[in-house]
């Protein structure tokens, strides 16, 4: 759907959106504290919403506004496939918002209206939480569930809609299991699938999340900051390419990029520096 590409890689833009996983309760939470000024918009909270919705939507045109009432979920909604579907919502919500579904009354609208309405804010809602360019990334629906906060059916649907196989993919060379969009194996370095230029490799919005244990001293650092409060490495793994090529964040496991081939910061911490370490004078042991 054109029109919906073109209207969330604008929304993307202008709102300058962070990387995903997105949760849109933030977003919508903080929106006007941020002060993004063409959409006057309030995000409710209550524990009474009409049965079978996730979120409703109302627009108030005199005060050209818009109010998004959702219920209150746990703190730990995140954790769960069944909780993560209402994030999928109310992505889907604000879809119709972007794309002026909302400024326009039900009763001007027949069933195929209202049906094509729903296609489009779905497909807003998959393209804002899983972005192509990421799905291919993953091994398994539910990898990619857990990762950006959507439930394991939408992110089932997602992959079957990119056509982006499900089944596992055993790197040649090492027997590793890969996501079927890597081009490189994140053990061996093995180069699965032919691709663009590593030097103009495609954009990534993945932002996957902080770890908790520091690959270098072993340390626990669960709340703040993105490097080990014990020793200043990053809690995220990067890739660490030559020149001036773009980096990527890889897995905690990976050693070499999926994306670009280049070696990751984790294998340097993990594996190199104590290799270097041990060859210091006076590291030998007497």
């Amino acid at each position: 759907m054109l029109r919906v590409d073109l209207a969330l890689k604008k929304f993307r833009e202008e709102y300058d959106l962070p990387s995903v996983p997105l949760d849109c309760f933030a977003l919508l939470r903080d929106w006007k504290r941020k002060g993004p000024d063409s959409l006057d918009l309030t995000l409710e909270t209550t524990g009474e919403i009409r049965d079978g919705f996730d979120a409703v939507v109302f627009y108030f045109p005199g005060e050209d506004c818009y109010l998004v009432i959702t219920p209150r979920l746990p703190a730990n909604w995140k954790s769960f496939s069944s909780k993560r579907r209402v994030n999928f919502t109310l992505a889907h919500e604000l879809g119709h918002i972007v794309l002026g579904h909302v400024k326009i009354p039900p009763k001007y609208k027949n069933r195929d209206t209202l049906l094509l309405e729903d296609r489009e804010a779905d497909a807003f809602a998959a393209g804002l939480l899983m972005p192509e360019e990421v799905m291919g990334l993953f091994r398994s629906p539910r990898e990619a569930s857990v990762s950006l906060l959507v439930s394991e059916t939408a992110a089932a649907r997602r992959m079957r809609e990119l056509g982006i196989p499900m089944e596992k993919k055993t790197c040649p060379a090492c027997g590793f299991h890969v996501p079927p969009g890597a081009r490189f194996c994140r053990m061996c370095g093995e180069q699965l699938l032919p691709g663009p230029n590593p030097m103009d490799p495609p954009e990534v919005f993945f932002l996957p999340p902080l770890e908790k244990t520091c690959p270098l001293c072993g340390g626990e650092t669960p709340f703040g900051g993105d490097l080990c409060r014990n020793c200043g490495v990053s809690r995220r793994n990067f890739c660490c390419p030559e020149y001036d090529q773009p980096r990527h964040f890889c897995p905690p496991d990976a050693r070499y990029c999926e994306i670009c081939h280049a070696e990751t910061e984790y294998r340097y911490w993990r594996e190199t520096k104590p290799a270097l370490e041990s060859r210091r004078p006076g590291s030998e042991k007497n």
